[in-house]
């Protein structure tokens, strides 16, 4: 049994695939953060795939072992979930400030362009400084360090794995 019928579903698929920015908004900033939510999607795949080693046998992998690996593995999951949470709440800010910014000059939020939202371009950053952005730069800093942090302790997760098999 449907609980929509077929014209609500229609709408409802319309209704997500019809982009709420406009296309001068998404050009800012929508390839960077899909190559953020990639990047960090492949972190977790990979962080993932690591915990499939703590089933080895204690002959393989030595109980001092298991425990080193869970808390580095813990430590990733800090920081991809840090990575995560933060581009989480900056998007909930964008969308927030656009609908304001679509409130105070009585435009449709689709209608909102870049021009609209000149004073708050910092907003929009991802891996890099937009020009003509003023204000705090953080998230371009945060992401970099925390995904080279991420690249980092799977690699070390890796070595130490390594080390302890070998």
């Amino acid at each position: 049994m449907h609980l929509l019928n077929g014209d609500a579903n229609l709408a409802y698929l319309n209704m997500k695939s019809t982009p709420l920015y406009s296309e001068s908004i998404r050009s800012l900033y929508e390839t960077k953060r899909n190559r953020l939510k990639r990047i960090t999607s492949l972190l977790f795949a990979c962080a993932g795939c690591l915990w499939f080693f703590l089933y080895l046998p204690e002959s393989v992998l030595p109980f001092q072992g298991h425990e080193a690996f869970k808390l580095k593995q813990y430590q990733i999951y800090v920081v991809l979930m840090t990575i995560w949470g933060l581009d989480f709440r900056r998007e909930f800010k964008r969308i927030d400030f656009i609908a304001r910014r679509s409130h105070e000059l009585k435009k449709d939020i689709t209608l909102i362009d870049n021009v609209d939202i000149n004073d708050s371009l910092h907003l929009f950053e991802i891996y890099t400084f937009l020009p003509g952005a003023k204000g705090y730069h953080i998230a371009v800093i945060i992401n970099w360090v925390f995904c080279i942090l991420g690249i980092g302790l799977l690699i070390s997760q890796i070595n130490l794995l390594l080390k302890t098999v070998l």
